[in-house]
């Protein structure tokens, strides 16, 4: 257990346990698997964020979350039939100093709550250190809680690492795939759409939406970072376009209106990401050096 307070799911994690019980109702028809799930800690303590509630109320319920989607996991795990050993739950704090200024944000006050709040719950609670994975058990279900990103590495880029090495090498027993990681499975619960990029490095991906339940893959991504189904999700339309949280678009005003209309006639979801790169380059209003020097 996380916490001796118990509570029933919040909204945001109502609708992810919402879409567990329906796959695992359809059992074996359903179109989601995984062999490893991956959970940003700071996208539940969005979820449960609220001016009228304390921040020791934002807590238990992000705790109380974590288990009641755990449990969820679990039961559809079960039902789909995949071993123990082929399944593994992993619990992030993540980091996006990697993040260079020219294109990065600004902290705004919400997003400064949340890495407070965030901050405390794990100095009381959940104790990650940073160096090392710490394994928690969950409803007898060892879940493995750690740091992800650093001044180099974003956060999708560093669990991309620790998955990798462990799917490929069984290290940990519970986090291995039988037909090696060039099968490997990914599902994740994220907010923050640089996380998103984990997508373009594992076969197989699926996000779990918090307050909606929707799955999506990689190329649903374009549609729900950017509100736009002509441009593909890469590391290059991420920095064309921004997004909400972390990433200063490169093209504003005139210039997204006008790449906005390349993207449909030039047919950017059959492009790869360098023809796109060249294209958006041949307008000669974004020097190549802004969209490649920095890759997510």
């Amino acid at each position: 257990m996380l916490d001796n307070n118990s509570h029933a799911p919040t909204m945001g994690a109502s609708a992810i346990i919402d879409t567990f019980t329906k796959l695992t109702n359809w059992n074996k028809q359903s179109p989601l698997s995984w062999d490893s799930l991956v959970i940003n800690i700071q996208t539940i303590v969005r979820n449960n964020h609220s001016s009228q509630i304390s921040t020791n109320e934002v807590i238990h319920k992000t705790l109380s979350d974590l288990e009641n989607i755990v449990l969820a996991a679990i039961d559809y795990r079960k039902s789909i039939g995949q071993p123990d050993e082929k399944s593994s739950i992993i619990m992030y704090l993540p980091s996006y100093s990697a993040i260079p200024h020219l294109h990065k944000r600004a902290v705004n006050t919400t997003q400064q709550t949340l890495l407070d709040i965030t901050d405390k719950l794990n100095q009381r609670h959940l104790k990650i250190d940073g160096k090392t994975p710490t394994i928690k058990t969950i409803h007898s279900t060892p879940c493995i809680f750690l740091k992800a990103g650093t001044n180099q590495l974003l956060p999708h880029q560093q669990l991309y690492g620790y998955i990798r090495d462990n799917a490929s090498s069984g290290l940990l027993g519970n986090i291995k795939s039988m037909f090696g990681f060039a099968a490997f499975r990914v599902a994740m619960i994220s907010h923050h759409p640089v996380d998103f990029h984990l997508a373009t490095r594992v076969k197989n991906f699926s996000l779990i939406e918090s307050f909606t339940g929707k799955v999506f893959t990689l190329k649903d991504l374009g549609q729900k970072v950017f509100k736009n189904t002509t441009i593909p999700f890469n590391s290059s339309t991420h920095l064309l376009f921004g997004d909400k949280i972390h990433i200063e678009p490169l093209a504003k005003r005139t210039l997204k209106k006008q790449l906005l209309t390349l993207s449909q006639t030039q047919r950017w979801q059959t492009l790869t990401e360098d023809s796109i790169v060249s294209r958006v380059v041949s307008t000669g209003q974004v020097p190549r050096t802004l969209l490649t020097q920095f890759k997510m």
